[in-house]
C-alpha cells in the first residue's frame, strides 16, 4: 500500500510539473516581429501657405562710353523685403524613414533697393539713380528628407527658379543737363538649393515647417543716353530667403 501511495504521488507530482513547465514555456515565448513604422502624415499631397522675409543681391557691371572714351565699373544692390505665398507639393516614402517628394511655390516679394552714383567719362560726369527689385518668383523643386520618430522631417531641396526682377532709374549728364529715364524688366529662370525642416502641429493633419532656399535669377540689362554718354548695364540678380508656413496633408 505504501508503495502504491508513493507511486501515485509522484505520478502528480510530475505532472504538476509538467503544466507548470509547460505554462514557464508560454510566458517566455518569443514577441511578435515589430511592424514598421507608419508613416504618419509624409506621404500623398499637401498644400499650404508661407511668409519670410529675403535678403538678395542685384549687382551691376557698368559700360559708360563718351566720345572718345569708356570706362567700366561696377556697383552692388541689396534687396531685400518681406515675401508670402503658397506651396503644392506630393511626398513618397521609399523606406520607413526616407521620403521624397517634389514641390512648386509661388512668391509676392517686397524686395527692392536704391543707390546713386557718380561716373566721368571725356571731362563730362553722369549721375545715375537707379532701383533694384525682385518682384515675385517661384520654384519647382526635388525634395529628399528624413523622418524622425514619425513627427519631425529633415530634408534638402533643389530644383528650378524663376522670377520677375526690374531696373529702373533717370541718367543725367552734369554739362548738358540731359536727364533720361530708364527702365527695363524681365521674367527670368535660373535654380535654386536649400533646405528645412517640417514638424507635426497640434493635428496629424497639419505640419509646420522653416525653410532656407538660395536663388539665382539669372541677368538682366539695361542702356540709357543722356546728352553725349551713353551707359548700359547687365545686372545679376541673386537672393536668399527664410519662411515658414503651414501644410495640410489630404
Amino acid at each position: 500500500m505504501k508503495k502504491a501511495a508513493f507511486l501515485a504521488s509522484a505520478a502528480i507530482a510530475a505532472l504538476i510539473g509538467s503544466d507548470a513547465l509547460a505554462a514557464d514555456m508560454a510566458v517566455k515565448a518569443p514577441p511578435p516581429p515589430v511592424a514598421p513604422i507608419p508613416p504618419g502624415p509624409w506621404v500623398g499631397w499637401y498644400a499650404g501657405g508661407n511668409i519670410g522675409g529675403s535678403w538678395g543681391r542685384a549687382r551691376s557691371d557698368f559700360a559708360i562710353s563718351g566720345l572718345g572714351t569708356s570706362v567700366a565699373t561696377s556697383d552692388s544692390l541689396s534687396p531685400d523685403g518681406v515675401v508670402g505665398g503658397g506651396q503644392l507639393g506630393y511626398n513618397w516614402q521609399v523606406d520607413p524613414n526616407w521620403l521624397i517628394g517634389v514641390e512648386t511655390d509661388i512668391q509676392a516679394s517686397g524686395e527692392k533697393a536704391s543707390t546713386t552714383r557718380f561716373d566721368t567719362v571725356d571731362g563730362e560726369g553722369v549721375t545715375t539713380n537707379y532701383d533694384a527689385k525682385i518682384e515675385w518668383f517661384g520654384t519647382v523643386r526635388g525634395r529628399v528628407g528624413y523622418v524622425f520618430d514619425r513627427r519631425i522631417l529633415l530634408y534638402a531641396t533643389a530644383g528650378l527658379a524663376y522670377g520677375r526682377v526690374s531696373i529702373s532709374g533717370t541718367s543725367t549728364d552734369t554739362v548738358t543737363l540731359a536727364s533720361t529715364a530708364f527702365s527695363n524688366a524681365g521674367v527670368n529662370s535660373g535654380w535654386t538649393v536649400g533646405g528645412g525642416i517640417e514638424g507635426v502641429a497640434w493635428d496629424p493633419r497639419w505640419t509646420w515647417k522653416v525653410e532656407y532656399l538660395y536663388l539665382d535669377l539669372g541677368t538682366l540689362d539695361a542702356t540709357v543716353l543722356s546728352g553725349l554718354i551713353t551707359t548700359h548695364s547687365t545686372t545679376k540678380f541673386t537672393d536668399q530667403v527664410v519662411r515658414g508656413g503651414l501644410n495640410f496633408h489630404f
